[in-house]
């Protein structure tokens, strides 16, 4: 049985209280940033398949015979954990989008392309990217100004984002989509505000909710992340990510959405002020995964004790959602944790088959200069 959170380790070596954390019947998995890597390239490879194979060693150890699931944002552009010594860097999913509106035709090649390697190259770990980002570029400066999104045209969104996901699913990896419905309209940074979207949900359903619906129906998503934002005219009390109206009256009962809700990082301004054990249990009502980021080991562990609880416990139907989403990772982590000898993930440097559009958009990942000020963890 699965438990009910995501949470973050202090280093890249494990502390004794976060193996405690490792062995809590309600961690879910773990999620991957900066700190947990190596900053010396030549060596990071190998500290994190050491730093992986002791948490799933400890997992299936205390019982979890699956092991731990391991999850990053590897979005590329600015948002990827994981670069250089480990693979070749990839291009922002804004280069991807100018692609498409140079031509259509290359440009989903290149987003199947980079869905593939992205996801083979975390997969040769167990590493499940939470991914694609299917917010529009709307001016948003955490979106838009970080060259995350695809496109401003919400069916191109989807057009992309599916080759995309295609790809993700050649290495194995299902798709996260994020952040639903839509954080991409000018309306503030989530990770620093509660921002307020007071449009109707007609207009927010003629733009940013095309791309989640789109690939709802297709059946492309696994999971889906709620934004951290409130929409007075449909949830007046509530963000996106606690609310019973847009989780299950729209998201599960309008839109058909059957995989795996998982919460945006509660540490997050947009979360709220309340406790980080208040704030698990409001993602949990009507969420099934709750993300608590950049937290003492101390206070992760009163979360995970305090849901600790047959209320929290994961439901048959969840627990195979939640199966369905990580599967193509388990064999790998049994792997690790039998202390197996790991290939080096596959670095794409030289392809005979790369086109001078591909070439090109490998090399446009230039500095943001918006990334300097923002110095994100959460995305």
């Amino acid at each position: 049985m699965f438990g009910r959170m995501i949470v973050s380790l202090k280093g890249t070596e494990l502390l004794p209280k976060e193996e405690d954390i490792i062995k809590h019947p309600m961690t879910a998995g773990i999620i991957l940033f900066a700190e947990n890597l190596s900053r010396n390239p030549r060596e990071l490879l190998t500290k994190l398949t050491e730093l992986i194979s002791k948490i799933q060693s400890i997992s299936i150890a205390s019982g979890k015979t699956a092991g731990l699931p391991i999850f990053v944002d590897q979005e590329g552009g600015f948002v990827q954990r994981l670069g250089k010594g480990f693979t070749i860097p990839l291009p922002s999913l804004e280069v991807l989008g100018t692609t498409y509106g140079i031509n259509p035709e290359t440009g989903l090649q290149l987003a199947k392309t980079y869905g593939e390697r992205m996801a083979k190259s975390l997969m040769q770990l167990g590493i499940i990217s939470l991914c694609p980002v299917l917010d529009l570029d709307a001016g948003n400066e955490v979106i838009t100004g970080l060259g995350r999104a695809f496109h401003s045209d919400p069916k191109s969104c989807a057009e992309l984002a599916a080759a995309y996901i295609d790809g993700m699913n050649v290495a194995g990896m299902r798709a996260t989509g994020k952040h639903f419905p839509g954080h991409g309209q000018h309306i503030g940074d989530s990770h620093r505000v509660l921002p307020t979207d007071h449009r109707t949900l007609k207009e927010i359903e003629a733009q940013d909710l095309i791309p989640f619906v789109e690939l709802i129906k297709n059946r492309k998503l696994a999971a889906i992340m709620p934004a951290h934002i409130k929409y007075p005219k449909i949830d007046a009390e509530n963000t996106a990510g606690m609310s019973k109206i847009w989780l299950e009256k729209f998201l599960r009962k309008k839109y058909g959405f059957d995989g795996i809700i998982v919460s945006d990082c509660l540490s997050m301004a947009g979360a709220g002020s309340d406790s980080s054990l208040d704030k698990t249990k409001k993602a949990l009502e009507y969420g099934d995964i709750a993300l608590l980021c950049h937290k003492e080991p101390e206070e992760i562990l009163d979360v995970l004790d305090g849901i600790n609880i047959p209320q929290y416990q994961m439901s048959e139907q969840t627990e195979k959602r939640f199966n369905y989403w990580v599967e193509g990772s388990i064999s790998i982590y049994k792997s690790l944790a039998q202390q197996e000898q790991v290939a080096r993930p596959v670095i794409f440097s030289s392809n005979p088959t790369v086109t001078t559009t591909e070439r090109s958009a490998e090399t446009a990942l230039v500095e943001n200069p918006v990334a300097a000020d923002l110095k994100l963890k959460c995305q």
